[in-house]
């Protein structure tokens, strides 16, 4: 009954792990998404950028158009930085959570064979006691067969 006990303990444990590592890579592909809007934003700003400077600039709106752009080129460098460290980090909690899932089903596989041990053992301890009240009633019942014989 311990056992049984210990290794349903061990179960909810291994389940409430494998629930939060699952809801922290729910939080890191949010985590990626917001960076995939902020990348667009910044994206949909150069274009509009894009727009204004095919029209004729004067040398302060130049000045002031190139310094936007630099501005803008190490946003985006940033966002896509912060991209690609989110998608590692997705990756990495994917893989976790995938072992975490083949420990489980080793745990459970162990558990089964367990399982299946006690239930031989159990099996031959029954037949082992049977054989010895066997043993035990052979002699009476043979001095009964024999005192009937005669």
């Amino acid at each position: 009954m311990a056992y049984r006990f210990r290794m349903e303990k061990l179960l909810r444990l291994k389940q409430l792990a494998e629930e939060e590592s699952v809801r922290r890579l729910g939080q890191k592909m949010e985590g990626e998404r917001e960076c995939l809007r902020r990348a667009q934003a910044i994206e949909a700003g150069y274009d509009e950028l894009v727009r204004e400077l095919q029209q004729p600039l004067g040398a302060e709106e130049l000045a002031l158009v190139l310094d936007l752009l630099d501005r803008l080129s190490r946003q985006m460098r940033r966002a896509l930085q912060d991209l690609e460290r989110a998608c590692q980090e997705v990756a990495r909690q994917r893989a976790e959570t995938t072992q975490k899932v083949c420990d489980r089903q080793a745990f459970e596989r162990i558990r089964e064979d367990d399982r299946e041990r006690y239930c031989r053992e159990q099996r031959k301890s029954e037949r082992h006691r049977l054989d010895e009240v066997a043993r035990a009633l052979l002699p009476g019942a043979l001095n009964i067969a024999e005192a009937e014989h005669e």
